[in-house]
């Protein structure tokens, strides 16, 4: 069997590069799988970008919404749409945005391991960490940005020692470019910096604290001079929005399943015993010395671990604040992982063990999303029938667990029809801070984290219902609705006013 593993070794170490890109291609696998893309808020997004084209020239989506051109630290896939619609399709430029957003995950992890330790090959368990809960919600904006503070940070560890002068130049548009995408992914980048040089600055050779007290202010004075400039510059241009709703801190439960994110989404048992077994082999290749922690590695988990603990899970309008950071956290802690330069047995097994873990995790995706496509290729169907321009309201069924509410995931599925039929839908990211889109003053409904369950009043601008299982809704009886379209777990009802 060593020998087996061994040979196995030998030929991935000739074709590293190879290798690396076969990787990036299985990652992403599920990605070409299905015609829909079954991320929570993926809908929400493709549709907005539908707006940004379409709204000059639309009378109905004038009639419904307006665009207000602005500097916000979430526009990393409305920049990428805007120029790779003139090659392609809306929904193909937001297919590649998601594929390059696990590639920039996978290769920005290569190039931190390879800066702190020459030869390593940790970063190909990427893929068992890449479809975690943030991506799988479709947090596109910031799981892309988490992929450049991994780039930034590797840049960093490249050129630190350069005079001050030239590392603000080369790093300050760097930075920006980070604030385009995400302020979270800019600040998970900052954080990065500031743990790498608190450890890098202790020398237990020093005779005094105050020496590593002096090292740590130099080092944090250059940090600063390299992330402070690009903030200010841009909050000068940033156009702050109206909070949606207020401060809002996670309950215990939440902290946990905030960690439980880096793999947990929709299948719970299933994505929890990876972890688990993540862990485990992570634990079994400590003690037998096959991986060890970096200082660097100590200092970045336990920064990261600290601001979670005290963010809150929303404020100022956003939401989901906490629950991203252990994800993004865990591809710096594992950039950071030092493996036994040996090729042990140990070694070599536990890379078959996270192989393996890779490969179910990716396959479990895969499986999962054509499931779920003829459920919900069924409902874009259907709402590609409504009428252009149709008022929509939409209610799910509720089905008493999380797990199941997401597969497959019909939170933001209303929105194809804002995107193909230049609907109206209230369920859409409009009037929150951070967002181009707002509603026009007469289509501004309240806002709701998730589908009503229950039917028992009409908004006099609503034209058509979509019930997503309607055996597990009540819909009053008293409301004047029939049927027009009818599927297997939806139907689309029309209000029948005089």
């Amino acid at each position: 069997m060593a020998d087996v593993f061994g040979n196995l070794g030998s030929e991935w170490r000739r074709r590293p590069l190879a290798t690396d890109i076969l990787i990036c291609l299985f990652m992403s696998l599920p990605l070409f799988l299905t015609a829909q893309i079954p991320l929570v808020d993926l809908p929400n997004h493709l549709a907005h970008q539908y707006i940004f084209r379409d709204w000059s020239t639309s009378v109905w989506l004038q009639k419904y919404y307006f665009v207000t051109p602005q500097v916000t630290p979430n526009l990393g896939l409305e920049l990428f749409v805007f120029v790779a619609r003139r090659m392609m399709s809306i929904d193909a430029a937001v297919r590649l945005f998601c594929i390059i957003t696990l590639w920039l995950l996978f290769w920005g992890t290569k190039f931190v391991s390879r800066e702190l330790n020459a030869g390593s090959r940790l970063y190909r368990v990427v893929p068992l960490l890449a479809w975690g809960g943030p991506f799988q919600f479709g947090f596109l904006n910031y799981c892309f940005g988490v992929g450049l503070a991994l780039l930034f940070f590797g840049a960093y560890l490249r050129i630190r020692d350069r005079k001050i002068i030239s590392l603000c130049l080369l790093l300050w548009p760097f930075c920006l470019v980070l604030l385009f995408c995400h302020l979270a992914a800019f600040g998970l980048a900052g954080l990065a910096v500031a743990a790498f040089e608190l450890a890098r600055s202790y020398d237990p050779a020093a005779p005094k604290l105050s020496s590593y007290a002096s090292e740590v202010m130099r080092r944090a004075l250059r940090a600063a001079l390299i992330f402070i400039p690009p903030f200010l510059v841009f909050s000068v241009f940033d156009t702050p929005g109206h909070p949606s709703f207020g401060l809002h801190f996670a309950t215990f439960h939440q902290k946990i399943e905030g960690i439980l994110s880096i793999t947990m989404f929709s299948s719970p048992l299933f994505e929890i015993a990876l972890l688990v077994i993540a862990l485990s082999g992570l634990l079994a290749a400590l003690l037998s010395g096959a991986v060890r922690i970096r200082p660097e590695t100590v200092t970045i988990a336990v920064t990261m671990a600290a601001i979670y603990l005290v963010l809150p899970r929303a404020a100022m309008g956003n939401g989901f604040i906490d629950y991203r950071i252990p994800w993004g956290a865990s591809f710096f802690v594992l950039a950071t992982l030092a493996p036994d330069a040996r090729e042990t047995l140990a070694r070599r097994l536990l890379a078959v063990l996270f192989g393996l873990l890779s490969i179910a995790r990716v396959a479990l995706i895969a499986v999962l999303w054509i499931s779920w496509e003829p459920s919900l290729a069924e409902i874009v169907a259907g709402l590609r029938s409504l009428p252009m321009g149709a008022r929509l309201t939409a209610v799910v069924g509720d089905q008493n667990s999380v797990a199941l509410s997401r597969s497959p995931p019909l939170a933001h599925v209303a929105a194809y029809a804002v995107a193909y039929r230049q609907a109206f839908w209230s369920g859409m990211f409009a009037n929150f801070p951070g967002q181009l889109l707002h509603f026009q003053p007469g289509y501004r409904m309240a806002w709701f984290s998730d589908l009503p369950t229950k039917l028992d009043r009409l908004d006099a601008r609503t034209d058509f219902v979509l019930v997503m299982h309607p055996r597990l809704i009540e819909i009053s009886k008293e409301l004047p609705l029939r049927v027009v379209v009818k599927g297997k777990d939806y139907e689309i009802l029309a209000v029948t006013r005089h």
